[in-house]
């Protein structure tokens, strides 16, 4: 009888060992996967801060970052105009194109309006585009 309450014994825990494993493994699964995940979120996040806090040093980033600032209305002519020039020179530099040319055709009033840009928007509300709607001035 006491053989039998032994042997009884040893297969349940036999039992017990079995499930204890497979929680264990799965376990150190579930783990392992956190752990893989906590590491790829950190890595995205550096890579988001250092691509957020990395400066335009290409002049042509940069001229088109305040070209877009001066479209909005954001800049003056005036303003947009003097920081064209310096970009301009250091654009000319970095990809190594010669300056225009000094003599009396550059002196000469060349069209402007062909290389300047647009103006700035107006201000104001804009009238709607396309047909009326039904039922708006008299339209049916």
């Amino acid at each position: 009888m006491v053989a039998w309450l032994l042997l009884a014994d040893a297969k349940e825990n036999a039992g017990l060992q079995v499930w204890k494993h497979e929680f264990l493994v799965a376990g150190v699964i579930i783990a392992a996967v956190l752990l893989v995940v906590a590491m790829l979120i950190h890595v995205v996040r550096l890579w988001r801060k250092r691509m957020a806090g990395r400066p335009m040093t290409n002049p042509g980033e940069q001229l088109t970052s305040f070209r877009a600032l001066y479209e909005r209305g954001e800049l003056s002519r005036e303003e947009y105009e003097r920081i064209r020039a310096k970009l301009g020179q250091k654009l000319r530099k970095a990809l190594e194109v010669p300056g225009p040319a000094a003599g009396p055709a550059a002196t000469a009033e060349a069209p402007a309006e062909a290389d300047s840009p647009p103006a700035p928007p107006a201000e104001g509300p804009r009238p709607p585009s396309g047909p009326p709607a039904p039922g708006v001035n008299g339209a049916s």
